[in-house]
C-alpha cells in the first residue's frame, strides 16, 4: 500500500510540473510573431519613405 500512495504523489507532482511548463511556454510563439509583425512593419514604413 506504501508503494502505491507514493506513486499516486509522484504522478501528482509530476502533473503539477507539466502544467507550469506548459504556462510558462505559451509566450514564446506570440512573441516571435509580434517579432515578425514588427520588422515586417518597419520595413514597410522603410518602403514607403523612399
Amino acid at each position: 500500500m506504501d508503494s502505491l500512495a507514493g506513486q499516486s504523489t509522484q504522478l501528482g507532482d509530476h502533473k503539477t510540473r507539466i502544467r507550469v511548463l506548459e504556462r510558462a511556454r505559451w509566450p514564446l510563439p506570440t512573441i516571435g510573431a509580434l517579432a515578425g509583425l514588427a520588422g515586417s512593419g518597419t520595413s514597410l514604413v522603410a518602403l514607403f519613405q523612399r
